[in-house]
């Protein structure tokens, strides 16, 4: 299962710039058909719009002939991501004893104050593997083209006629300010992507491996002389997950890490705790 909410933005040169696939001829009459050998998602790939911003691709996926004679359980995956004090949580972590431990603990935090900054919920099938999506596509530039100065026999004519002032000040931005030529694209927001396998030795265990990312755009730097305008953006990353064995139907603790700063900003005093828990889907 593949869920995305994205906002993005895309320069009308990448649209210009496709070009529709060639038709595939036959050997009767040159007439264009379809291959048969051609999967679903490689003929989706050919459309030059269909995947336009999205790194991996996205489209509906052919489920696979073995499925239809298995039998496969179906989880449901929560995870939260808590944002509290990290020395609180120090404490706290020391007191944890017993299975319902980190439950409690969870619904002590539920009505404040600490921060629910992420809550995803994915469906996952035994031995299958599930992703979600909540990004922002970020455009930014890489290279700039440094300022020209026009020459003062040329710009003194156009001062004596100007009478409010505004061609001045469009002249003056003309000559500090460096124009963007190159870009690139990240991805912002919230990846997570999961599959688990059933434990044969540990009924009621799962193996799951797992993989959280939140990347966000906190800032922006200066480089050069503040009125070049040379801007580029700071990025912070939070990432958790890996291989664990989970057991159904208790809440655990996943990871604990310092919580992302913004530019510019001091060492944090704040933590995000990430916590998880596999249920039945009922």
């Amino acid at each position: 299962m593949k869920i995305r909410t994205i906002s993005m933005m895309i320069p009308l040169a990448a649209f210009l710039s496709a070009q529709e696939p060639e038709p595939t001829a036959s050997n009767s009459g040159g007439v264009a058909v379809a291959d048969p050998d051609i999967g679903a998602s490689e003929v989706r790939d050919q459309d030059p719009f269909a995947d336009v911003g999205h790194a991996s691709g996205y489209g509906l996926d052919r489920v696979p002939e073995q499925r239809l004679a298995e039998a496969r359980e179906t989880l449901r995956l929560r995870i939260e991501v808590w944002e509290l004090n990290s020395r609180e949580m120090a404490i706290r972590l020391d007191q944890l004893e017993g299975k319902e431990a980190v439950a409690a603990w969870r619904r002590e935090l539920l009505p404040g104050p600490a921060r629910l900054v992420h809550a995803p919920v994915l469906s996952l099938e035994a031995k299958s593997r599930s992703s979600i999506e909540s990004i922002v596509e970020q455009i930014y530039p890489t290279e700039y083209e440094p300022p020209e100065v026009l020459p003062a026999e040329a710009i003194e004519p156009l001062l004596e006629s100007d009478k409010n002032g505004s061609l001045s000040e469009v002249i003056g931005k003309l000559a500090t300010a460096a124009t963007p030529t190159a870009f690139e694209t990240r991805n912002t927001g919230l990846s997570v992507e999961a599959e688990i396998h059933p434990v044969s030795v540990d009924d009621g265990s799962w193996d799951l491996s797992l993989s959280l990312e939140d990347v966000q755009q906190t800032g922006k730097a200066n480089y050069g002389d503040e009125e070049l305008h040379l801007q580029m953006p700071v990025f912070t990353l939070f990432r958790a997950g890996g291989l664990l064995r989970v057991e159904a139907g208790h809440w655990q603790v996943l990871s604990a890490a310092t919580a992302p700063r913004k530019a510019e900003q001091a060492e944090s005093d704040q933590s995000w705790l990430v916590l998880l828990r596999i249920d039945p889907a009922r």
